[in-house]
């Protein structure tokens, strides 16, 4: 049976803005953390990139049909987190003669998975999509906050300048009169 949790080549990535969703359970955190709006652009009434790609690329035909169903994000999101419990139960089950397993690869670990991980017994077999969730929503909110800060950032920069602007044309275009209007 295959393991509809794994991910996809990097080439059949589903491109969401400037990310590449490479599995459904990526898909679950950025459906979460998305705009209704932005939900909208992808998936309505007359078209779904979402059960698009999990048809073709992911090849779960059964979910992409259910998503097909859906009215809104919040169903969306309903429909996505039964399907990657569901399998990620079945993944355990399926894994549970492993001993041990290596951890995702990632450039920084985050340190409440290490913290578990050390706790554990030995003989206990890890729950990998628990150690990922924990992982994920962890690197989510860390990109949310980063997001958060710099639009706030940027924006009061952007408004400072902006005035900054307008007082200096102001300022020049009350010299100028002053120059030319003065006979």
């Amino acid at each position: 049976m295959p393991n509809y949790l794994d991910d996809v080549p990097e080439q059949n990535a589903f491109i969401l803005g400037d990310k590449k969703i490479l599995n459904l359970f990526s898909l679950l955190l950025e459906l979460r953390s998305m705009s209704d709006e932005t939900y909208n652009y992808y998936a309505s009434s007359h078209h779904n990139y979402f059960a698009d790609w999990i048809m073709h690329v992911v090849n779960y035909h059964e979910l992409a049909d259910k998503l097909r169903n859906t009215s809104s994000r919040q169903q969306a999101i309903r429909v996505l987190e039964k399907s990657v419990e569901e399998h990620k139960e079945k993944d355990v089950k399926e894994d549970s003669f492993v001993v041990a397993e290596t951890k995702p690869k990632m450039k920084k670990p985050v340190k409440k998975a290490e913290e578990k991980e050390k706790a554990e017994p030995l003989n206990k077999v890890p729950n990998k999509m628990t150690e990922n969730n924990v992982m994920l929503q962890d690197i989510a909110q860390n990109e949310k906050e980063i997001k958060d800060f710099l639009w706030k950032h940027f924006a009061w920069d952007m408004a400072k300048e902006f005035m900054y602007g307008m007082a200096i044309g102001i300022l020049i275009g009350m010299v100028l009169s002053k120059i030319f209007i003065r006979n």
